[in-house]
This record gives C-alpha cells, sequence and structure tokens, in this order.
C-alpha cells in the first residue's frame, strides 16, 4: 500500500514501531573553547563545576527553551563565566557512546556540539569557577616562545615509533 505524503507527515513517534530494543536515549551537549591572546600567551577559558576537581570547557546540555545550538551554547557560556561571546563558530560535533560519564551524569548517548568563540580577555565570573589558563599547559608541545619545546620529542619520537611498524612506506 502506498502512502500520501499527508499521510506520512501525519505519522507520530507512536505511530513508529521500535527497531528491537536498538533505541538509544540521546542528550545533546553544547561546548566551547573560548580563546584570547595576551602579549605574553594565548589563554583559553576553563571552569570548574560540581564536586569533581577537573577543569573543563564551558558547557552544558541543549534544553527546551534554547531555540537553537548557538542560543543554549551562549546561555551556558554566559550563565558560567559572565562573558558575552560575539563571533562563535560550529567547529565538530562528537557522537561516541558514553562520551560524557561522571558522577553526576548516567552512561548514554551523547551527542556533543563543539564551538570556538575569539574574545578579549575580560575577567571571568558566573555559577562555575572560571579561570584564564595558559594555553601551553595543555598543549606544551605548541610553545616555542623559547626554542623547540621539550615536550615534543617524547611526541616525535612515539610518532617515529608507531610510523616505523607500517607495512608499508604508503
Amino acid at each position: 500500500m502506498e502512502r500520501s505524503a499527508v499521510g506520512v507527515a501525519a505519522l507520530r513517534a507512536a505511530d513508529v514501531p521500535p527497531e528491537g530494543g536498538r533505541g538509544a536515549s540521546l542528550s545533546i551537549r553544547l561546548s566551547a573553547a573560548i580563546v584570547t591572546a595576551t602579549v605574553d600567551e594565548p589563554r583559553v577559558l576553563t571552569v570548574r563545576i560540581g564536586r569533581e576537581p577537573i577543569e573543563a570547557l564551558p558547557s552544558g546540555p541543549l534544553e527546551v527553551e534554547h531555540r537553537t545550538l548557538e542560543v543554549g551554547l551562549r546561555a551556558w557560556v554566559e550563565r558560567q563565566t559572565s562573558q558575552r561571546l560575539g563571533y562563535v563558530e560550529q567547529l565538530y560535533t562528537f557522537g561516541d557512546r558514553d562520551r560524557i560519564e561522571t558522577s553526576e551524569t548516567r552512561p548514554g548517548r551523547a551527542l556533543t556540539v563543539a564551538y570556538r568563540a575569539l574574545v578579549r580577555g575580560a575577567r571571568p565570573s558566573g555559577a562555575a569557577d572560571a579561570l584564564w589558563q595558559n594555553w601551553y599547559r595543555f598543549f606544551p608541545w605548541e610553545d616555542w616562545r623559547s626554542g623547540k619545546p621539550a615536550a615534543l620529542s617524547p611526541v616525535e619520537e612515539r610518532l617515529h615509533s608507531w610510523s616505523g611498524q607500517a607495512a608499508t612506506e604508503a
């Protein structure tokens, strides 16, 4: 039997049979790498949220009141850091299973939509502990201000070892 376009459009989620238990709960998270540059160093804005003593990028779930992904991102960043964002650019979407799992969340499928924002380095505040961190703290192999970084040699050694195990040069 052929369905008309009107009939197909009228289908509700409840009318679609499940695929043998293959459905997964899904959440959408929004995350921002907020970067600024000073005369001395590039910096990235980090936050501490909850009881876990780890630093993270400002982030949060897409909520019902967020009209778009970008509106949701801006809301989370402003709430956590009091930083108003100008231009933002969507970078990547991660869909790894169990990507987000802490003592405050349960395992599941999450899409994380990552953004980048370049801003002037205003003093952060907000609902979380927000702090500008030296970019090179997280990426020491990129700090060439005093010559070749010491952190680069172990990375190069591992890459050479890995590439030497290839079956062919290609």
